[in-house]
């Protein structure tokens, strides 16, 4: 594939460029592309980005050295690269995203593309559409945080969303497979990058957002800006080269400007074989130029035309969400709330203590209202639920869809998984999906890896495995179990290293908040020191009462510290002005069970029950903090001293298959862990 094809979407075709013939060796045929030098064959295109550690545009030599016909840089040359065409612009991250579309066949032109984004649920909203469309009969291809895969095949993927490169590979082998519809998750390093800057998106879909990823974004504007780019600028194609945006190249009139995002990757090419004012030639579509069908069959065998389904589906419910809403134009957006509208009246509002019930043993008191065959049509754009019955087996209730009321039952527990239902429904009615298959694909869904994932025993224990990584998500879960806890809530927890430390404390906060017995332990510390920070974590607990230290044994994650970490990290600041309760705890020799003593502080005012109610609303205070840095043993540790009808979750880590420490990645699986545990568990117990 020739050069000037390669970057011709990005090139105004007023620029001086290459000429093809009067100097073929300044186009030359691109076998393959390249971010990384040591990766470059012959033949191949190698594009300088300038990374967080390191520079491309460092290893230059090294990629020409290994067969690079051509380099893209944004720094100007001070020299000739021999039997290298140079090619300089504003930005290589830009010009990697168009040049790779360009590459590899255009392929999100070919399918239809929902993109999903927000700080929680991404995941989880993204299985759920998959089985929303698979139940339809369309044939799906999921890019996401656990894996990419499509067609009974599934790949590991290192981030949430890909480098352009990989992305638009992995898109092209899903279209020549036969994929007619991709689910994405789209992060905000992905926006903020440039990764998914020519994917031709036909949806997008917003869950939510919360404190996360401060490190990069620095501020919640900024990082809420982000994500709302993808709903103004790339699902409109502002950014894409593939929807036509740069045929203003072609208007006599048209003048650059510096300011306007449309010609900011301007093109300096030198060529050691002919002269920079050599005149502008373009080559023509080439190998890429075939024309692309706008039209899919739906379900019901009508054309769903892709240039013109440009829509947003968004979570009202959240904040950032509603203001995301009022400022794109109505007819464009579909939102989805948990509060159920009947003929303009609120009559079902979620969590108002009439539409939604919740317990732990799987019973609901009685919803009023007679729902059998009822009819409550929402108003138009808008996916809603009423008569929600929440339990730790599952949700069931009425999902409305416009004009139509369905019976709803899904497997998933609580009102983020309600509210992930709901935008996966939405984004499924807009894709021309049936009310039914969407119904029914929902309850197909019956599990998402790492995502409150059940851990199966046979010990009369409730064991989970989540995701949970930032303080909403970790309130979320915990607050969902806690309240449907049939004895206590046994949590586990950690913070990743080399990540936002303004979260640790905060979630550290939550958890012992919403817990009964709180373990801290690791997560992923990579380069830091495990034990700081699980200090970090501990000055954020709501208790005065001192947790367990328990040492690290040989072969534990990082143990260089020692114990001036350990009682460091025991350390409890109590809130002299609040005089919080003091909780001391004694364990009775011979039983595993806690004794809670309880002590209050002079001056403490409050009513103890009180504090137990307002705190997470759980059956038992907090009764033990535990910390152990090996995460192994912390999870051992959970099970051994849980009880028939507790609940355990450790939070962090989710469908992973490894820790992330100072050396390196290590195999790790809290599933694989937990199960082992818990049969032990069971073997010991006189379970006849």
């Amino acid at each position: 594939m020739k050069l000037s094809y390669l970057i011709k979407a990005c090139t105004p075709l007023w620029q001086r460029m290459i000429d093809p013939e009067s100097s073929p060796h300044s186009d030359p045929v691109i076998t393959s592309i390249h971010s990384s030098a040591q990766d470059v064959k012959p033949g191949g295109l190698f594009i300088a980005i300038k990374g967080f550690r390191s520079d491309g545009h460092d290893y230059i030599d090294q990629a020409v050295a290994n067969g690079a016909v051509a380099v893209i840089t944004e720094k100007r040359m001070e020299r000739l690269i021999p039997h290298a065409v140079m090619v300089e612009v504003k930005d290589t991250r830009k010009a990697m995203s168009s040049i790779a579309h360009n590459f590899y066949g255009r392929p999100s032109s070919k399918m239809v593309v929902a993109g999903i984004t927000g700080t929680n649920g991404k995941t989880t909203t993204t299985w759920i559409l998959e089985s929303i469309l698979r139940t339809a009969g369309h044939t799906v291809g999921v890019i996401g945080t656990i894996n990419y895969r499509y067609q009974d095949q599934s790949f590991e993927n290192p981030v949430t969303t890909p480098e352009s490169i990989d992305l638009h590979r992995i898109l092209a082998q899903m279209s020549d497979a036969g994929v007619t519809h991709v689910i994405m998750e789209v992060s905000s390093h992905a926006i903020d990058l440039h990764r998914v800057r020519d994917c031709d998106f036909n949806i997008a879909v917003f869950t939510n957002l919360t404190r996360d990823h401060l490190d990069h974004h620095k501020n919640m504007g900024a990082y809420f800006a982000c994500k709302k780019r993808l709903f103004t600028r790339l699902l409109n194609g502002r950014h894409s080269s593939s929807n036509g945006y740069y045929s203003n190249f072609n208007e006599p009139d048209t003048k650059f400007n510096e300011s306007n995002n449309q010609f900011r990757n301007r093109f300096l090419i030198t060529c050691p074989f002919t002269s920079p004012s050599s005149p502008l030639s373009m080559a023509g579509e080439g190998e890429n130029g075939k024309v692309i069908s706008d039209s899919f069959l739906n379900q019901s065998g009508t054309k769903f035309n892709k240039r013109d389904t440009k829509f947003s589906v968004i979570n009202v419910d959240d904040p950032h969400g509603k203001k995301l809403a009022q400022a794109l134009p109505p007819e464009t957006v579909m939102e989805t709330t948990k509060n159920s509208h009947t003929n303009g009246n609120e009559n079902h509002v979620l969590g108002n203590g009439t539409d939604i019930h919740i317990s732990g043993n799987g019973t609901t008191d009685h919803a009023p209202g007679n729902v059998t065959g009822s009819h409550n049509p929402c108003p138009a754009g808008r996916i809603s639920a009423s008569h929600i019955e929440d339990t730790i087996t599952g949700i069931c209730g009425m999902l409305h869809i416009n004009n139509n009321t369905l019976p709803l039952k899904s497997r998933l527990t609580g009102g983020f998984n309600l509210e992930n239902i709901l935008s996966a429904a939405g984004a499924g009615h807009g894709l021309g999906i049936q009310p039914q298959a969407i119904v029914d694909g929902i309850e197909a869904c019956r599990e998402v890896p790492g995502r409150l994932e059940r851990v199966e025993n046979r010990g009369g224990r409730h064991i989970f495995v989540d995701y949970a990584h930032t303080p909403d998500a970790l309130e979320s879960i915990l607050k969902t179990l806690s309240m449907r806890a049939p004895a206590r809530l046994i949590t586990i927890f950690g913070c990743g290293g080399d990540r936002d430390i303004t979260k640790r404390a905060p979630m550290g906060e939550i958890a012992s908040k919403y817990s009964n017995i709180l373990i801290v332990t690791s997560d992923n510390p990579r380069s830091e020191d495990p034990h700081k920070i699980i200090e970090d974590i501990m000055v954020g607990l709501k208790t005065g009462s001192s947790p367990e230290i328990h040492s690290d044994a040989e072969g534990s994650v990082e143990k260089n510290q020692g114990e001036t970490n350990r009682k460091k990290a025991g350390e409890q600041i109590i809130d002299d002005d609040h005089k919080r309760n003091s909780l001391e705890l004694s364990i009775l020799e011979g039983d595993k069970r806690n004794s809670l003593e309880l002590s209050i502080l002079e001056g403490d005012k409050r009513n103890f029950l009180e504090r137990n109610i307002c705190e997470g609303n759980r059956k038992n205070p907090l009764e033990r903090i535990i910390v152990e840095a090996d995460r192994r043993k912390a999870l051992e540790m959970a099970v051994e001293i849980s009880q028939i009808g507790d609940i355990v979750v450790a939070a962090g880590k989710g469908h992973e298959t490894y820790q992330v420490i100072k050396t390196g990645k290590i195999d790790f699986d809290d599933r694989l862990i937990l199960a082992n545990a818990a049969k032990k568990i069971y073997a010991l117990t006189d379970h006849v």
